[in-house]
Formats: C-alpha cells, structure tokens, sequence
C-alpha cells in the first residue's frame, strides 16, 4: 500500500514541475502570438485530449516529462505571423528559457510556503528573526564501510539518546563519540514519527589532516561515521519568509551548480537517479512529513530547470544556443543538422535515464 502511494505522489509531484515548466513555455509564445498545437503532460502514447479553440490539451502514458508544440518550431511556415520561426530571436530566447523560469518560481513560491508554515534547516549558531522548534541532532550523511553503515543509521535520523544520554548539540555528541572507541552503544533515533534503537560498536575512521608543517598525514580517530548538525523547524513571518526563500533558492541553485561542475569534471554521474530514484526518495520525504516533501520538491525544480538550461541538443538549453548561433551567423542553421542534433541528444537522454535507473534498481536490491 505505501508503495503503491508513493508512486501516487511521485507522479503528482513530478506533473506539478512538468505542468509548471510547460506553461511557462504556452504562456510566453501566447504572448508573443505564436500558435501553440499542443499542450501535452507526459509522452506518448496518448491516454486522454482535450481541444481547445487553439490549442489541444493530452496526458500521455509515461508520466516523464511533457511537451508544447508550437508551430514553425522545425523552422517550417516561417513566413507565417503566428510561426515560431519567424519571430526575432530575442522573443524565441524568451520562449525557450520560459520554462526554466517557471521552475525557479515555482521554487521560490514553495519555498514562501515552507518557510511560513515551518521548514527544516540547519540552525547551529542560528540568529535569524524566525521561530525555531523541534530542534534536535540530525544525522546529514552516512559514510560506507563504517560502524553507522553496518547498522539502521540514515540520513535524517535525529538522534534522541546515547546510553541513557540527551544532547542539545552535534558537538556535544561528537565529543561523546570520539571518547567511546570501541565501546558499544545503545542509540535510540527518530525517524518520522517512529523509534527505534541501534547497537553500534565504535571503531576507527581514517582521515586526511595536516601536520604543524603542512605536511598531509593521515589520522585515525574514534568515530561512528557519520555527519552530524544541529537540526530544527523554522518559520517566519509571510513577509518575512519571502527574502528567505529568494536567498534559499538562490544557495540551492548555487550547490546543484558546483555539483554538476564537479560531476562533468571527473565524469562521475554515480550520484545521479533515475526515475526509480526519484521515487524512492519522495517515499523518505514523505516519512518525514509536508514540509520534507515541499523541500524535495523545490530541490527537484531546480535541478530540473538548470539541467534543462544546459547547452546541450535536445534540451532547451541546446534550442536557445543554435537560436544564437543563427543569430551569429546571420542565417538559420541547416535544420537537418539542427534536428539530427536534437535527436540524437534525446537518446542519449534517454540512455542516460535508462543507465540511471539500472543503477537505482540495483541500488534497491
């Protein structure tokens, strides 16, 4: 039954980003009178259409994404005062990155939500102007082949005792932990709404540090294996959680953009999921409640509109980079080199999420 409702709401949850990157898309050619053929959520085949006086409205089987189909976007009817093609390419620009656009407002406007009803956030040396409740120490990360690996310890569990032992910090924990090697422990974690306990045994982690000349040594010291923070609920005013939620969107923004820097440079995509992924991890936001899963969303549009913001073909990225090339070159691009592009980075997407959700299966398994 929880499966079968977290593919409910993985699918809802990914129709809202796709409605709202397609619209920007509709909204901006309507603007600037260019013909929209069809709206459409998810790809073919088709399951169900609606038509409308201009415009035809379908939901497609596989719920992965969506299209609008605009007329002249093959380059064809550009002489055509509605055809996308025969409009300046300022105005196809526009077009092409509405959708983008869309997503990031659509963050910026859950994340307005999140913030006035309360969101989870870091609040270790906390002193902003909101309110701050349920505060406990959250686990951030769980590194492999360590004492926390070995037992039930996941990424958001907050730690309620250790040994009959409560905490109010991380760095309280953290010193607790480095003077117990190879001691058993009694933890008892939150997760959700649930508890339960773990019995791990303290070992050694090996890590990188310097000496007093600089020199890298390697150190061994007493740990679980885990990233700590102090974790809580904040909640701000409606007013107030605006410029919040601009400088939070515009830090995430920022971290997706490092990682995929750092992916492309070492050409690991280890960290990248697939469908099967994605839906795993709206089932661990949903265990943790309507504000984890506003948060998820709002990390999912973002790393949507900046991955569809890539040069590449296929992408809208790629439509706008050969609409500047035309500029450029003071001439439309062969639109059989340009269309042969966009089809061939469609399956290479396409292999990509194929490879993607082989990994998240396997992962699963």
């Amino acid at each position: 039954m929880m499966i079968f409702l977290t593919i409910i709401v993985f699918v809802l949850i990914l129709s809202i980003l796709v409605i709202a990157h397609e619209w920007g898309h509709f909204i901006s050619a309507r603007l600037f009178g260019v013909h929209v053929d069809e709206f459409a959520i998810g790809f073919p085949p088709r399951a169900a259409k609606i038509q409308g006086k201009k415009t035809m409205f379908t939901i497609n089987w596989l719920p992965l994404g969506g299209f609008v189909r605009l007329k002249g976007e093959q380059g064809e009817d550009a002489k055509d005062e509605d055809s996308f093609a025969g409009k300046a390419i300022w105005k196809r620009l526009i077009i092409l990155s509405a959708g983008v656009g869309m997503n990031v407002l659509l963050a910026i406007i859950l994340m307005c939500i999140g913030f006035n009803i309360g969101m989870p956030a870091d609040v270790t040396d906390y002193d902003g102007t909101g309110t701050i409740r349920d505060r406990a120490v959250v686990v951030t990360s769980v590194l492999p082949d360590t004492a926390a690996s070995m037992v039930d310890i996941q990424p958001n569990d907050k730690i309620i005792s250790i040994d009959g032992n409560e905490f109010s910090t991380y760095s309280e924990v953290t010193t607790y932990l480095s003077d117990s090697g190879g001691k058993k422990l009694n933890m008892v974690l939150k997760r959700g709404k649930e508890e339960h306990v773990v019995t791990p045994t303290i070992g050694t982690i090996a890590f990188q540090s310097q000496d007093e000349n600089g020199n890298e040594i390697t150190v061994q010291k007493a740990g679980l294996g885990v990233a700590l923070t102090d974790g809580g609920i904040v909640s701000y005013s409606f007013f107030q959680s605006i410029p919040v939620a601009f400088s939070a969107v515009a830090m995430m923004i920022y971290t997706i953009i490092v990682f995929l820097i750092h992916a492309f440079q070492t050409m690991v995509f280890s960290d990248f999921s697939g469908p099967v992924g994605i839906a795993a991890y709206t089932g661990v936001a949903m265990r943790e409640g309507f504000a984890y899963i506003l948060l998820f969303m709002v990390q999912l549009s973002l790393s949507l509109a900046i991955l569809n913001i890539l040069p590449l073909p296929a992408l809208d990225g790629g439509r706008a980079l050969f609409a500047i090339i035309e500029k450029l070159r003071g001439k439309p691009m062969p639109k059989n080199a340009e269309n042969t592009a966009h089809l061939i980075g469609f399956f290479l997407l396409i292999l990509i999420v194929i490879l993607a959700t082989v990994k998240d299966v396997r992962a699963l398994f």
